[in-house]
């Protein structure tokens, strides 16, 4: 207690001890009753004096500890508040600063406040529609947490530990295969002498690739190589584009040979077993869209492709056809039924397949059903509709609706997919998790989207059409299957759809599977009957070509703004017509297919790859047939994005690189 309220104390007892004593002595002299209660008021208001005096000391004592807190607060605070290594800027409406603290200024210069952020830095600008980002501002990383309710922006330097981190991830490890392909046809009409130069001169382009990447490349069977790849090394790859596909053309090309390869490489995943597993899954990825490029599994979900510049060349063997038909059968041996479903809005490729697949399940004595939404088809499937019940076809009783589909399904149940590999593209998605026994069978490029683990799948992105493979399984199938006139006339139009009367994608093996279907009886006048179109197809066909746009680099552009009631088969068969034009490398054609969806459909002679330029898209289809469909936007708009990537396949053409897609 400090000495003045002591003093206080001491001063207030002498007084009232002073009093006391005083009516003690004046009651031992006369004592009466108003000496003792004035004694008793005097000793009550001592005690209530020392109280207030203690208490008021308390109160002065605890007021001057928070004053002198305050004052250690304060100067901590102000030292604090100048030293600290947080960065504060504040900014205006206008993106102008109107004040930083003083470790802003140390670390950005003195000549910071009434600059615009994007003059400080562009990324600091350009990110502040978030709330959290990160930014590199001379040489130092920063964390930026922005409040934007009070325009303030709060940067943390996490140099240190960034540096740390992007060290171990440079130094992560990425497991590829690299697969030269088509080998043994590239080679085949070489002489010995130029086949083992050719392959010396591949061999050494290879090796002296990763000895200047500083890949670690270890051959495991003849054209087969496995890759590893340090994180950093493999973003160097990525930028450029991957450039080991264009420099074995530029070899096979010398050679006049078609060789080319693929690579498969996965990165980022929860372990070695994983890394692995993707990297196989990378390649076969590259595999099934027709090789000459890269996939890139990052994780999980994200997939990137690299290359496909090259046109597919048809490398498929009858052996692939015999074994698939065996596995076939041993599927419907232990179902109880059959169901069979194509794509959203089957076309005739599609429905034809179905067709195939019924008479092969018939044939196995097995209750056979196609899922078919009579609401969704395209006008040709239609016309196909209509020649069936013509002909008083069993086929049509065989037709049943994704609900019904659903109901019939079990355990037991057979599914298989024809004309598709995306799960999202089917009729009915739901099919898919109902079943336990799967196949799919399809002649599509593979995209980021696939069937997961079918027990069986068959795909060949050098057929022309899936009713192309399922003929070729009719023919192999171990019990010997009869197509009837009407189902094989409908199969054969199935291939002369897709093919454009035998213009796109036509191999060998095409022409054998329609030769066996006219075997079987098919109808080629009846399919041109189906396939003809009415007088107001030809008058939209004609409006359309009254649109055409040709670019300086010869690319035909029709947007059908004003035309309503399309199809995507309009849209196919217009762009079909516009490489008739002379000296068009390849097509494009806009247009409304729905009220919030516009479909583009592209074609190509070969000499441009519209495939690419689909998938920049968010589409796909093949190298000279692809299409996509987009949503929210205006024709104008899908105009302009179409012209951009455009631009994009031929800027990375002119400057040598390999295209790539995200």
């Amino acid at each position: 207690m400090e000495s003045k309220y002591k003093r206080r104390i001491i001063f207030v007892g002498i007084i009232y001890f002073l009093i006391f004593s005083y009516i003690v002595v004046n009651a031992a002299i006369n004592f009466n009753r108003e000496i003792l209660s004035l004694s008793i008021i005097l000793i009550l208001m001592l005690i209530f004096q020392v109280m207030y005096l203690i208490r008021f000391y308390s109160q002065d004592s605890q007021a001057k500890t928070i004053d002198e807190l305050g004052y250690q607060v304060r100067k901590v605070g102000s030292n604090t508040f100048n030293n600290f290594p947080v960065a504060i800027m504040v900014y205006n409406d206008k993106f102008v600063i109107e004040w930083v603290n003083y470790f802003t200024r140390k670390i950005l210069g003195t000549k910071i406040v009434g600059r615009h952020l994007g003059d400080i830095d562009t990324t600091l600008y350009e990110k502040l529609s978030l709330d959290y980002y990160m930014v590199e501002i001379n040489g130092k990383i920063f964390e930026v947490k922005h409040f934007p309710l009070y325009r303030t922006l709060y940067l943390i330097e996490v140099t240190e530990r960034e540096s740390k981190i992007r060290k171990y991830e440079s130094k992560q490890l990425a497991v590829g295969y690299l697969v030269l392909d088509n080998m043994d046809e590239a080679i085949r009409d070489l002489t010995e002498q130029k086949r083992y130069l050719f392959m010396g001169r591949v061999n050494t382009m290879l090796i002296s690739y990763a000895s200047e990447q500083n890949i670690f490349l270890k051959s495991y069977a003849e054209g087969r190589y496995l890759l590893l790849i340090e994180h950093n090394v493999l973003q160097k790859m990525i930028n450029n584009k991957f450039e080991v596909l264009y420099k074995l053309r530029k070899i096979s090309e010398t050679f006049d040979s078609s060789l080319t390869l693929s690579i498969g490489i996965a990165y980022n995943q929860s372990d070695l077993v994983s890394l692995n597993d993707k990297a196989l899954e990378a390649l076969e990825l590259t595999q099934s869209r027709g090789g000459d490029q890269v996939a890139l599994m990052m994780g999980e979900k994200d997939i990137r492709f690299f290359g496909g510049k090259s046109n597919i060349i048809e490398k498929r063997n009858r052996v692939r056809a015999r074994v698939v038909a065996q596995d076939l059968e041993a599927l419907i041996e232990k179902a109880d039924k059959v169901i069979v479903m194509g794509h959203k809005i089957p076309d005739v490729d599609s429905f034809g397949a179905c067709i195939g697949m019924l008479n092969i399940a018939r044939k196995s004595e097995k209750e056979c059903f196609i899922v078919v939404d009579t609401k969704e088809v395209d006008n040709t499937l239609n016309k196909v509709f209509a020649y069936l019940n013509d002909r008083n076809s069993s086929i049509l009783n065989k037709i049943i609706s994704p609900q019904i589909a659903l109901d019939l399904m079990t355990s037991k149940t057979l599914l298989i997919i024809v004309d598709t590999q995306n799960p999202s593209l089917v009729i009915e998605p739901k099919l898919l998790n109902r079943t336990k026994s799967l196949m799919v069978i399809d002649h599509h490029r593979r995209g980021t989207q696939f069937i997961e683990a079918p027990d069986v799948i068959y795909t060949e992105i050098y057929a022309s059409s899936t009713v192309e493979l399922i003929s070729e399984i009719i023919e192999y199938y171990p019990l010997k299957v009869q197509i009837s006139e009407i189902d094989a006339t409908v199969m054969l139009a199935g291939i002369i759809v897709d093919t454009n009367n035998f213009t796109y994608r036509t191999g060998s093996r095409t022409f054998e599977a329609a030769s066996f279907l006219r075997k079987q009886g098919a109808d080629t006048l009846s399919v041109q009957t189906i396939l003809r179109e009415s007088y107001e197809e030809h008058m939209i066909r004609a409006e359309l070509f009254e649109k055409v746009e040709i670019t300086n680099d010869n690319m035909a552009v029709v947007v059908a703004d004003n035309i309503d009631n399309l199809t995507k088969v309009n849209l196919a068969q217009t762009a079909d017509w516009l490489l008739m034009i002379e000296n068009v490398k390849a097509s494009f054609v806009i247009g409304k297919i729905d009220a919030n969806l516009i479909g583009v459909s592209s074609r190509s002679f070969g000499d441009v790859n519209v495939q690419i330029i689909m998938e920049k898209m968010g589409g796909g289809g093949h190298f000279n047939n692809a299409a996509c469909q987009l949503t929210d936007m205006t024709l104008q708009d899908a105009y302009i994005m179409l012209l951009s990537k455009i631009d994009e396949y031929i800027e990375e053409e002119d400057n040598n690189e390999d295209n790539t897609t995200e």
